[in-house]
């Protein structure tokens, strides 16, 4: 399987969590999910995991030198034989600049930033009825009454509500945005087109990581 070094890079809500798993069957690479650490991380009763969550449950992006140490930390177990894919970093233009230089000193090069690009609206439709599995933290559809994957009972994140969906979608819009055209300029954006069905956003990126 061939071995690829990817962001993916969109809006709360844009199906991110969905396509990382389609890549996975086809291309080798370690699926670094940041929500997903920092979700487990925020269950132990310290003060650092206290902070966080009122930061996540705020809506508001954790500082970056605490999420450089989880990067940093995370990378360490990535093996030398396969790629990566991150999911929910960077978030800022200081935290890919530092991304940038973790992946030099790990001699390593980006290839690919795939951007989901969805519409506002859209996006806070979706993440009102988004749920998430109590056990594995996969992704459910509003559909389903338990985790496809291991039938664990499913729960909304506690950044699912309305106000901290319009707060996350406003940070972004301040914050991360800006990382399309720091990755555009340097030619690894692939834009891919997020309102269609999960299958035909599926094609589009395997269509692009072809090119």
């Amino acid at each position: 399987m061939q071995r690829l070094n990817l962001i993916i890079f969109g809006p709360p809500g844009a199906g991110k969590d969905t396509q990382v798993e389609k890549i996975l069957e086809h291309f080798n690479t370690d699926p670094i999910e940041t929500g997903a650490i920092i979700r487990d991380l925020v269950k132990s009763d310290t003060q650092i995991a206290r902070q966080i969550k009122d930061t996540i449950a705020r809506g508001d992006l954790v500082n970056d030198s605490i999420m450089e140490a989880i990067i940093k930390d995370r990378l360490k177990k990535v093996s030398a034989q396969s790629g990566l894919i991150m999911d929910g970093y960077p978030r800022t233009i200081k935290q890919a600049e530092t991304f940038n230089l973790l992946l030099t000193f790990m001699d390593r090069k980006l290839d690919y930033v795939v951007f989901l690009d969805v519409p506002e609206d859209v996006l806070v439709s979706r993440l009102s009825q988004r749920k998430i599995c109590s056990i594995c933290g996969k992704t459910a559809f509003p559909q389903e009454e338990n985790c496809s994957s291991c039938g664990g009972a499913l729960e909304k994140r506690i950044d699912d509500n309305l106000e901290s969906i319009k707060k996350r979608i406003i940070n972004y819009n301040e914050k991360t945005a800006p990382i399309i055209n720091f990755y555009r300029k340097r030619g690894l954006l692939l834009h891919i087109d997020g309102n269609k069905s999960p299958d035909e956003v599926t094609k589009e990126i395997f269509e692009g990581l072809k090119s």
